[in-house]
């Protein structure tokens, strides 16, 4: 299951559920919402991206979180995500230390050609 999971997710899914291992504990109380704004500022990706990508998580079942029906219940890590996420993390040796706060820059940022001329 491991394997086919490492296989099927994408570099940002690995990175978000990495994330999410390496944020979560036992007391944490943090929303699907509250995810979705965390992982938009800390990665530098639209907040839709990382909807669509927690989605993704939820629907291979890595994740359980709240729905619009029952609001306010805390995203977590199943029980097989959170075996994914420990053998990727074993797996993963270009993890930095600060896990994954990289800004993901599709293009590069255009420099001020006025600017330059002066």
């Amino acid at each position: 299951m491991v394997r086919l999971a490492e296989k099927s997710m994408t570099e940002l899914q690995r990175d978000v559920l990495l994330y999410i291992n390496c944020n979560d504990s036992n007391a944490s109380l943090h929303t699907y919402s509250w995810y979705v704004r965390e992982l938009s500022k800390k990665m530098g990706i639209p907040e839709s991206t990382a909807k669509w990508t927690l989605n993704g998580l939820r629907e291979c079942m890595l994740i359980e979180s709240g729905t619009a029906a029952m609001r306010g219940v805390p995203l977590r890590l199943t029980y097989p995500g959170l075996l994914v996420a420990e053998e990727i993390s074993k797996n993963c040796k270009r993890i930095s230390k600060d896990l994954r706060v990289k800004p993901r820059l599709t293009r590069p940022i255009p420099t001020n050609s006025i600017m330059d001329e002066r």
